[in-house]
């Protein structure tokens, strides 16, 4: 079960994904990590490296924090090698 705080948001985003089906427009699956989304690097020499994601454009932008500073580094890399964190 998953609790959904914004009850809201979440009907007008699964009613809009409802229309896009029903109206036989080819839709393809979209596995990006979503912003906001804390994931991990699978690939490359930045594997294992975890981060919270703050933007996508082909490329996604994720920061690397420093929690104890209140500091982070943001890097840029291929949405592809990212898996998101369980």
């Amino acid at each position: 079960m998953i609790r959904v705080v914004d009850q809201i948001t979440l009907m007008r985003e699964l009613i809009a994904i409802d229309t896009a089906l029903r109206s036989e427009t080819p839709i393809e699956f979209y596995p990006r990590p979503a912003c906001g989304q804390r994931c991990r690097i699978i690939s490359g020499s930045l594997k294992g490296i975890e981060g919270v994601v703050v933007s996508q454009n082909g490329r996604s932008r994720i920061v690397l924090e420093v929690s104890i500073l209140g500091q982070g580094a943001m890097l840029e890399i291929d949405a592809d090698l990212l898996e998101v964190c369980a």
